[in-house]
């Protein structure tokens, strides 16, 4: 099923998670259920404490929540009247849903909470990785007739404050480090984000979080801090915290497939950059890991990329094709597969 319009324009709306009490938080225990807010531009969360104590049963509870449970003046369910889901499957991590052909009808701003307030909901339950949807069992199609694929928590990037101008979608390409560190291997990431922040910055902060699944390795260590981003033409300097200069937990990366995977991702995701300089709390007069000099201006490198890696994320062999999760042209076949298309 192909979406009526792109999701590349902007889309209005603000993706504040707060709470449909007020300001306060929801406490710990149960889950978050998310909503809308009355005039359908943000999202909020109210606190459930199911019955079911995992697996499909949580999965079809909290969707029957989403569905109309919630209806107040101050917030109302995600779910506009005649939308109806049901769960496919649940498989290692990978939940499915399928819904009726009401989803066509959706605008894009409704569409796009839809969408984050499921995804946000269920990947809290323990057995939820990753969900993708399918409508009347065909594979959710974007603007440019590729599957949407796999989405995750934090492929809905929520802007800092109270306000948001404008929300906007990008398949970014990402290199994340193989399994001994000396090469990188390309992962495309759906990812919706607030305009107000630079595409250089969420790139940088996606690295940061690390490669979906378990076929490659984090190349950024976690609690590293992006201190600033500036572009200037074809230049983008990039500081970051001093965790940076710091070995990657669990990762054998070396700092050059740290470096160049930072260079690579910035510069395919960002046409007009060709140069990235790296500094370290303001300062590119470092040895990383007492290896890299950092006082030299980068630019993309190929040679690191390995172009095969045999599998991708789900453990499915390939024909060659990197390891891929959200628009990837090797998505359009695995999801039409999966759906039974």
């Amino acid at each position: 099923m192909k979406k009526m319009a792109g999701f590349a324009a902007a889309v209005f709306l603000g993706l504040m998670l707060t709470s449909c009490q007020g300001t306060q938080k929801a406490e710990q225990s149960g889950y978050k259920v998310f909503c809308r807010n009355a005039e359908a531009t943000a999202l909020r969360e109210v606190q459930y404490e199911p019955e079911a104590e995992g697996g499909e049963k949580l999965v079809e509870e909290l969707l029957s929540a989403m569905e109309g449970t919630f209806n107040r003046n101050d917030y109302q369910s995600v779910f506009p009247e005649g939308l109806t889901a049901a769960v496919s499957t649940l498989k290692d991590g990978r939940l499915t849903i399928d819904f009726n052909d009401a989803y066509k009808q959706m605008d894009d701003t409704r569409e796009v909470l839809l969408r984050a307030a499921v995804v946000q909901t269920m990947t809290q339950i323990t057995d939820v990785r990753e969900v993708v949807f399918t409508v009347a069992g065909e594979a959710l199609l974007n603007s440019e007739n590729q599957a949407v694929g796999p989405m995750h928590a934090s492929s809905f990037i929520n802007s800092e404050g109270d306000s948001i101008n404008a929300y906007q979608y990008e398949a970014l390409p990402l290199y994340f480090g193989s399994r001994n560190g000396t090469s990188l291997t390309k992962q495309m990431r759906n990812v919706h984000y607030a305009s107000d922040d630079s595409l250089e910055k969420l790139v940088v902060e996606q690295l940061i979080a690390g490669p979906a699944g378990s076929k490659l390795t984090a190349v950024v260590p976690s609690d590293t801090v992006v201190r600033e981003i500036r572009t200037e033409g074809d230049l983008c300097t990039v500081n970051l915290s001093s965790e940076f200069n710091q070995a990657v937990a669990g990762s054998s990366v070396t700092p050059e497939v740290t470096v160049y995977a930072i260079v690579n991702s910035i510069c395919e995701s960002c046409e007009d950059i060709t140069k990235v300089q790296i500094q370290v709390e303001g300062s590119s007069d470092v040895l990383l890991r007492d290896t890299l000099d950092l006082s030299q201006v980068f630019s993309c490198n190929s040679s690191f990329i390995r172009e095969k890696d045999g599998e991708n994320d789900t453990g499915s062999s390939d024909n060659g094709a990197v390891p891929s999760v959200g628009v990837d042209p090797n998505l359009t076949k695995e999801a039409q597969t999966e759906s039974g298309t």
